[in-house]
């Protein structure tokens, strides 16, 4: 058996746990919504794992704009021994960790006995820019500020998510992510694909952001001002200006639950073509866990699975027809559809 890195706690029991009600802090490269300052967090990283010698695995933080960074001077062969670890804690719902893990398999029993120590449940996810969740919660998110952008009323936007059993609505998880941040991984992904030669279009939820940043100078409930108030006496709600894009446009409650669901199973898809996934079980038990994507359904690739592949398929057909390419239905779904497979 794989020693542990360092001695497991002993387990405090089960009523003193739930007396702690402060999460433990989160784990990132350069911080973020709820982690610790990225040099804090790669301190305190390489603090505990300093003494483990040269054939021992490198444990890095990461970040969902940058991916795994290990520095230049640190050579190819450490480089190889890298693994990242992004812990989110932050938000209260989100406790799915990522343990990502590269291409050598020897690394694993490092990185999942330190996430065990944890407590966490990991999954397995290649470096890439943003990652699995990050990445495709970041679809949900942005849907529901495009049917803002359309003109939907935001609490008919919010009612849909929580209905179809997303934990909170999108205008809601944008304000605890804030604002700010989203337009930074934005920037930071545009600057990457012009370095590689391709474009990222602004969306209308980039304009949405924008405008609310700098028209508004509202950046999210750490600001004290986003999609909604946050008075010191009573409950939040959605702030009144958001009447800035409220054009009584009707879409029935359906349509915007399937384009809830479709955009996170269609993208979590790809990162499974794409080999930033590497298994169905992980897509399905990360979005569960990590992004909250309604539970009744099995997970963003059972979600397909159940609708019906061939279904699927025309669904996703029709809703990029409608709403543009990240409905498209990527290859993987078709092929499968093709040869009659009755699942992913």
């Amino acid at each position: 058996m794989h020693a542990p890195l360092w001695p497991v706690a002993k387990d405090p029991g089960r009523g003193a746990r739930r007396r702690d009600r402060n999460p433990r802090p989160a784990l990132s490269g350069r911080g973020g919504s709820g982690s610790l300052p990225g040099e804090h967090a790669q301190g305190l990283l390489h603090r505990d794992v300093r003494g483990f010698g040269e054939h021992h695995t490198d444990l890095r933080g990461a970040h969902q704009a940058v991916g795994v960074e290990v520095p230049a001077q640190a050579g190819q062969q450490r480089a190889q021994r890298a693994v990242g670890l992004l812990i989110k804690l932050g938000v209260r719902f989100v406790e799915q960790q990522h343990a990502r893990l590269a291409h050598q398999r020897a690394r694993d029993a490092d990185a999942l006995d330190f996430v065990g120590q944890l407590r966490k449940t990991p999954i397995v996810v290649n470096d890439s820019r943003g990652f699995f969740t990050s990445r495709v919660f970041g679809t949900f998110v942005q849907e529901g500020l495009r049917l803002l952008a359309e003109g939907v009323h935001p609490a008919k936007i919010e009612m849909a998510a929580l209905k179809v059993g997303m934990p909170v609505g999108p205008l809601a998880i944008q304000d605890e992510v804030s604002l700010t941040l989203s337009e930074h991984v934005a920037q930071e992904a545009r600057k990457a694909l012009q370095a590689e030669g391709k474009d990222r279009p602004m969306s209308s939820a980039d304009e949405v952001i924008q405008t609310m940043i700098h028209q508004f100078s509202r950046k999210g409930k750490a600001a004290g001002a986003g999609f909604y108030d946050y008075p010191e006496q009573g409950k939040k709600q959605l702030w009144s200006g958001l009447n800035h894009w409220y054009q009584n446009t009707e879409i029935a409650e359906q349509e915007m639950i399937d384009r809830f669901l479709f955009v996170q199973a269609l993208d979590s898809l790809r990162c499974l073509e794409e080999g930033v996934l590497e298994s169905v079980i992980d897509a399905n038990v990360g979005s569960i866990f990590g992004i909250g994507f309604p539970a009744w359904t099995g997970g963003a690739l059972q979600f397909l699975n159940q609708y019906g592949l061939t279904q699927a398929l025309a669904r996703a057909q029709q809703l990029a027809a409608e709403y543009g390419e990240r409905f498209t239905p990527p290859k993987i779904l078709q092929d499968r559809v093709a040869a009659g497979a009755a699942s992913i």
